[in-house]
């Protein structure tokens, strides 16, 4: 009878460290070993500068550029096609050596080019009315 309490009270307090050590690594955390969080900084980064001036200036034409997103979402069913088994097993793969690849100064290199503001030329004003 002593046995079944001791494997008892061994597996309560096993199953105490685990809990404990999951919520420890649940904690912490991961950012610094992924490849791909310099990669989602970049993308993050990029998104927001190039929306949110033609937020800014044309707020409509985004609402509605996210619906047509949306409906071409919607009816390509991009999940049905897409990610096949073999192909959703493989795309962390390939996303991390893409970017192991290339190092950080070529990925803001090729993000700041595409963010880099357009030069708009400035058209001088005409006065309303003509000086007497």
């Amino acid at each position: 009878m002593s046995d079944l309490s001791t494997a008892s009270e061994n597996l309560t307090l096993s199953r105490q460290r685990m809990l404990q050590v999951l919520a420890e690594s649940a904690a912490t955390p991961h950012t610094s070993d992924n490849p791909l969080l310099v990669a989602g900084i970049f993308a993050k980064e990029a998104v927001e500068t190039a929306v949110h001036p033609f937020a800014q200036r044309n707020p409509l034409g985004l609402v509605a550029g996210a619906a047509l997103v949306g409906g071409l979402l919607a009816w390509s069913r991009p999940w049905r096609w897409l990610l096949t088994p073999v192909v959703a097993s493989m795309l962390p793969v390939f996303v991390t050596r893409i970017v192991r690849a290339a190092p950080a100064e070529t990925w803001m290199k090729a993000l700041t080019a595409l963010t880099r503001p357009r030069q708009r030329k400035t058209v001088r004003s005409q006065p309303l009315r003509p000086d007497t």
